[in-house]
């Protein structure tokens, strides 16, 4: 079974207390309280965040936040951006794709 969020951080930060954790990522103490009390969750960038500062592998921190399942460890990971930090060609080739993507699927169920 794989460890909570909040019982990942307390294992890997050790002793430290929260403000200390706060500290080290950049973070309102206050959030850490949070996480650790199960009541929000970090951003998965915070997560990486949280894991290099403490020299983990970003991987087992995104398990232990629910980003990742176990049984998506061997597939290829697609990381989403804001679409305001896109070229607008790349996100026209995106629309175009799904479109052209969308009409194949609608010939494919008319034809059977």
């Amino acid at each position: 079974m794989t460890e909570t969020w909040p019982e990942y951080l307390r294992r890997i930060t050790g002793g430290q207390t929260q403000s200390q954790i706060a500290q080290q990522i950049g973070i309102g103490r206050l959030s850490v309280c949070h996480w650790l009390h199960g009541k929000t969750r970090p951003e998965a960038e915070t997560v990486i965040t949280v894991a290099q500062a403490d020299r983990r592998s970003p991987i087992e921190a995104l398990l232990a936040a629910s980003y990742l399942k176990a049984d998506e460890l061997d597939q290829p990971v697609e990381l989403l951006t804001s679409l305001r930090s896109l070229p607008a060609d790349d996100i026209a080739n995106e629309v175009r794709r799904r479109l052209f993507a969308l009409e194949q699927s609608a010939q494919e169920q008319e034809a059977s």
